[in-house]
């Protein structure tokens, strides 16, 4: 049998080197990830995630999932959504989708990647904050590949809690919709990630003070 002081020392090399990277590696690698994406059942049916307003955000309804028109291309994952289950009946007119996500006190380094098509022209919005806009013009740039991406880093148009991300739909004549892929990511308050490292350091001194028996020897 192994001598216990042998033991205890075999575990302290493997632990101080799993601290010693746990310490060292950068707030990045403990990023979380919020994906948000259009079309969150089936086709025909309410989004439960994404709302649109007809009236300038006044008042808020569950978008609707709708088949694509055969010329829109998809961004994979997602569905296209319109205000209501044809996509048909409103022209020269805007809409308003909308969908709430939460970051949590003490987050840190946000950055927010919006991927879109749109039927005519979309227009990002984080916060009340425009952020990035499709050409405004009636032409099928706006839904064919590759889709349009804006992304934003600005801690500015963050904040703790509730944070809606809005995509502002024009559309010129009918059909009109939209699909979307959002990716959110932000480090986490310090101590979150700071807790691996305490766990390890305890475990460190929990074996310093544990006591040392003689060494025995297997018959």
């Amino acid at each position: 049998m192994m001598p216990t002081m042998h033991r205890l020392n075999n575990r302290r090399s493997y632990l101080f080197p799993l601290l010693l990277a746990a310490l060292c590696l950068p707030p990045s690698i403990f990023a979380n990830t919020i994906t948000i994406v259009s079309g969150n059942g089936s086709i025909g049916s309410p989004d439960p995630v994404v709302q649109v307003s007809t009236d300038s955000g006044a008042t808020y309804n569950p978008a609707t999932i709708i088949t694509a028109n055969p010329n829109y291309n998809v961004i994979p994952g997602t569905q296209w959504l319109a205000f209501n289950s044809s996509g048909f009946g409103l022209q020269n007119t805007d809409m308003l989708f909308r969908v709430p996500f939460t970051l949590p006190a003490g987050f840190s380094s946000p950055q927010l990647s919006l991927s879109v098509f749109a039927d005519n022209v979309a227009t990002s919005i984080l916060n009340g904050v425009i952020f990035g806009g499709q050409p405004f013009i009636q032409d099928a740039i706006n839904f064919t590949n590759p889709p349009s991406v804006f992304t934003t880093s600005n801690p500015g148009l963050f904040q703790v809690g509730q944070n809606f991300l809005t995509v502002y739909l024009y559309n010129f004549t009918d059909p009109s919709g939209v699909d979307f892929k959002a990716t959110i990511t932000f480090v986490p308050e310090p101590s979150t990630f700071l807790l691996v490292g305490s766990s390890l350091l305890g475990g460190l001194f929990m074996l310093k003070k544990r006591p040392t028996s003689t060494a025995t020897k297997s018959h």
